[in-house]
């Protein structure tokens, strides 16, 4: 009998996630399964000189994942217990020998793989200690992110990444992505890609931007808030320059 196990990693960067395909390929059988992605949602890192809302506007706190950040993880949860646990790759209640879930060692990854976690695998049968609350701890395991040579993404320097990356920006493949990316993007989302989401970025380009062009790039910012809050923007007065 073959060990199966899923493993979930939460990251602080960027990451990836390599989907699956059926249970049975032929004669090969799926064994492992790694996840990896990033947390939901979360207050902004930093505050820009000129913004009018400090700290104190957000009540989570800077950097903290926000409860639209639980609830995308906690439907992810949902989602991933629909591939997995009705295929029938793991079983449907929790078990520490099927399941490691790894974070980095941040608020918001934790929290975002606590929510991950309840929507994976809420409390069943035996496991169900108190009635009516639909949540049983699981664990996460995290170390201290100056000893995290795993999962942190700016870690110690490495010289084969750097020149692998330096070689990347010169192939056609990549030339062909960026050109593609310029033609269909907004100003944001291109700048998304080349600044690798740097808010500090953006907020830069609104400050030094003309006084006639700031109310187009305002509206231009609020509506991105409105797409991710599915046309709701939850603080249409924290936006402003």
């Amino acid at each position: 009998m073959y060990r199966v196990l899923l493993v979930f990693i939460f990251l602080l960067g960027r990451c990836g996630f390599q989907p699956f395909g059926g249970l049975v390929r032929g004669e090969r059988t799926r064994q492992l399964v790694n996840l990896l992605y990033r947390h939901g949602d979360r207050t902004p890192i930093n505050i820009y000189p000129s913004d009018p809302h400090r700290a104190d506007t957000w009540p989570e706190g800077l950097g903290q994942l926000t409860t639209l950040g639980m609830e995308m993880h906690y439907k992810l949860g949902q989602w991933l217990r629909n591939r997995y646990i009705d295929s029938e790759f793991l079983n449907a209640t929790y078990n520490r020998d099927s399941v490691h879930v790894r974070s980095t060692d941040s608020d918001r990854t934790l929290m975002s793989a606590e929510s991950d976690l309840a929507g994976f695998y809420p409390p069943q049968g035996s496991q169900i200690w108190k009635p009516g609350f639909d949540w049983m701890p699981i664990p996460v395991h995290t170390i201290p992110l100056d000893e995290d040579y795993l999962l942190k993404t700016n870690g110690p320097p490495c010289p084969v990444y750097d020149e692998l990356k330096a070689k990347t920006k010169y192939e056609k493949k990549y030339k062909d992505l960026e050109a593609q990316y310029k033609a269909r993007h907004t100003l944001y989302m291109y700048m998304y890609i080349t600044y690798q989401n740097s808010l500090k970025c953006f907020i830069d380009v609104l400050i030094a931007t003309p006084t006639p062009y700031q109310p187009f790039l305002q509206m231009l910012l609020t509506s991105l808030g409105e797409n991710l809050y599915n046309g709701f923007c939850p603080y249409p007065t924290y936006i402003l320059i």
